[in-house]
């Protein structure tokens, strides 16, 4: 917790720049008569390839067929074409050479025992915004191997992210000995993030900044944003730099993409934790120091 809070000290980001996304919301907000007035919606979205307008007019044909209050595992066995994989609280794809992510629908909100249900965290269309900038930001400034294309944008109260597909393994799929080989280059690209500098925190572009996993916990702060508003000296974080979040060429042992920088930005140097280095979620793990708010 002393971290999170020295965190928001160092962003200058009071209660009042602590932007909750109403629960209530039937949708977080993409339809804005739902919106509570403090969050900004997406507007600036760009437009669906060919591949992900199919994909939508696929899950046309499925949502027919899919009841409330399903199990995750009644939702798998129900995947639309090209759907590799629904979790609890988004939809992943691979459908040619792109890779597409959604969030879910209300209908598709899964429940535990049949009584509990799981509402997915409400930031994810800000979240994946703030990806899609820190992609176009980081592939003018920096040589870091990042997915090539990528844009955003909303269908039938779903959004989306999509990007180029990858081909590689993750990083936490390599022996001990490969990722020592892994280890030196992102150690590098982090060098290389750091010294992008700004006087203000947060996304290039990007009103919000969204806090990682390790500062919101499962509550209701995974459903708020914070907006910086102040000037500092701040460095380029990823924030979840972990092996998941690591490509790499099985054969050659090079890093062919960093991804999912969704809890990226400007951020005080100190903030960036090394997760790449062991195995698991880039939150604390036991014996760990908890920032937590």
């Amino acid at each position: 917790m002393f971290n999170t809070l020295r965190a928001r000290k160092d962003l200058h980001v009071g209660q009042d720049q602590v932007v909750v996304v109403n629960q209530r919301a039937r949708y977080i907000g993409l339809i804005s008569a739902y919106a509570p007035k403090s969050f900004p919606f997406p507007t600036d979205i760009t437009e669906p390839t060919s591949e992900a307008r199919e994909i939508c007019s696929i899950y046309r044909l499925h949502a027919r067929t899919t009841p409330n209050m399903v199990t995750n595992q009644e939702l798998n066995d129900r995947r639309e074409p090209g759907c590799t994989v629904v979790l609890a609280d988004k939809k992943y794809f691979h459908v040619g050479n792109w890779f597409m992510k959604r969030t879910l629908r209300e209908h598709e909100w899964q429940s535990v025992f049949g009584t509990i249900l799981i509402v997915p965290p409400r930031t994810y269309p800000q979240r994946w915004k703030n990806d899609a900038a820190i992609l176009r930001f980081l592939r003018k400034e920096t040589d870091i191997p990042l997915p090539p294309a990528e844009c955003t944008f909303e269908d039938d109260r779903a959004f989306y992210f999509q990007s180029q597909y990858i081909d590689g393994i993750r990083m936490e799929k390599l022996a001990q000995q490969d990722k020592e080989v892994v280890m030196k280059e992102i150690e590098r690209h982090v060098t290389t993030l750091q010294a992008l500098r700004s006087d203000l925190p947060g996304v290039p572009g990007e009103s919000l900044l969204c806090p990682p996993g390790r500062v919101t916990g499962i509550y209701w702060k995974v459903n708020s944003c914070w907006r910086p508003r102040e000037k500092g000296e701040y460095v380029f974080c990823h924030n979840d730099l972990r092996e998941h979040n690591v490509i790499v060429d099985p054969e050659t042992l090079k890093i062919r993409a960093i991804i999912n920088w969704e809890f990226g930005g400007f951020w005080p140097a100190w903030f960036e934790r090394p997760f790449w280095k062991r195995r698991g979620l880039s939150m604390a793990a036991e014996g760990e120091e908890d920032d937590v708010e």
